[in-house]
């Protein structure tokens, strides 16, 4: 039974590892979308080399320019490659920094939009010969400045300046009006009402597993009282069943009434593998009930981490940090289920 368990425990542990390391792995555009601040390593300190987040192509470098609502990818900008960082060439911004600039300026477009009465318009101006896309709204008389459509990127996403202009203007409509409609009254107070709902159920939900964690200590109490009493009785079976076995044999030697002395024997061991046998059995209900405790437990983390995601993006005010949420624990969580498999298996071998 104690065989057994340790297979179980493994056999979890291990699918647990492998669905956190998938989620990772398929999570990871959701790690970089919420553009978690990096661990310094000699590659970001190298000026020569290009930060994370950008991805160097011959002459030029690429950057993602991301939703400020939730962090969801919009599209691509591209400038010409900066070889050197700590000195760049007069007239050319890094495309990390241009990617910033864009990405602040949502953040404003986001603020107009949310104060706007009517849907702010995305519309294709010109600016000191330079295509570019700006916002407009009724609660502004001079337009909002978001992006400038320049010649690399044309080049890269292989259309002109005027089809890529459309294309993005057409993206950055659909956000406005995303966010539009995501913070709209009726919208936000009944998304407000639907994490309130959740809120509730988790609590409900905790209460409930708690419940049921104290029966499952309450009967593992009873069966833990249960197996020292048997243990004892074993204990106390073995003594009585050696001072029997010697005093037959005294008997037999002085009487030779075998038939009934075999008798004895007999009853004796098939008490005592009775015994045993029972104590086995409470083995491995206490087995079986060790486990359930720590399902429990682990459904009780799970519950509480997939609903708080879950609010975290139904809310708008919250949900450009829900992928953080999602990759953080995600990370932590296997970091710790690896090294506790690592400890296990050296105290096995130890």
């Amino acid at each position: 039974m104690f065989l057994f368990n340790r297979f179980l425990h493994s056999i979890i542990r291990f699918v647990l590892v492998s669905v956190m390391t998938l989620a990772m792995v398929f999570g990871w555009s959701a790690i970089a979308h919420s553009q978690l601040p990096s661990l310094p390593t000699a590659a970001s300190n190298d000026p020569h080399k290009p930060p994370s987040g950008v991805t160097r192509l011959g002459m030029y470098e690429i950057a993602s320019v991301y939703s400020p609502l939730d962090r969801s990818l919009l599209f691509e900008i591209v400038s010409p490659t900066v070889f050197n960082r700590s000195q760049p060439p007069d007239g050319s911004l890094p495309v990390e920094v241009r990617a910033e600039e864009i990405t602040q300026r949502l953040m404003r477009a986001l603020a107009r939009t949310n104060k706007a009465k009517q849907t702010p318009l995305i519309s294709i101006a010109i600016l000191n010969q330079d295509l570019i896309l700006q916002l407009s709204d009724d609660r502004t008389t001079r337009p909002l400045r978001l992006v400038t459509v320049t010649e690399p990127d044309a080049d890269y996403h292989g259309k002109t300046l005027e089809e890529l202009a459309q294309e993005w203007q057409k993206i950055l409509q659909a956000e406005v009006e995303r966010i539009n409609r995501l913070f709209s009254h009726q919208v936000l107070w009944q998304r407000i009402g639907q994490a309130l709902q959740i809120s509730i159920g988790l609590v409900l939900g905790s209460v409930v597993l708690w419940l049921l964690r104290r029966t499952l200590i309450r009967k593992q109490t009873a069966l833990q009282v249960r197996h020292q009493e048997q243990i004892a009785a074993v204990k106390q079976g073995v003594v009585k069943r050696s001072e029997g076995e010697t005093s037959t044999t005294i008997h037999t030697i002085e009487t030779s009434e075998k038939k009934t002395d075999a008798d004895t024997i007999a009853d004796g061991r098939s008490q005592f593998l009775e015994t045993i046998r029972r104590q086995f059995s409470l083995k491995r209900q206490l087995g079986i009930y060790s486990l359930l405790r720590w399902l429990l437990f682990w459904a009780f983390i799970l519950m509480w981490y997939i609903g708080i995601v879950v609010i975290i993006y139904r809310v708008p005010y919250l949900m450009r940090w829900w992928t953080d949420a999602v990759a953080r624990p995600l990370a932590l969580l296997s970091y710790l289920v690896f090294h506790q498999s690592c400890y296990s298996d050296r105290q096995n071998l130890n």
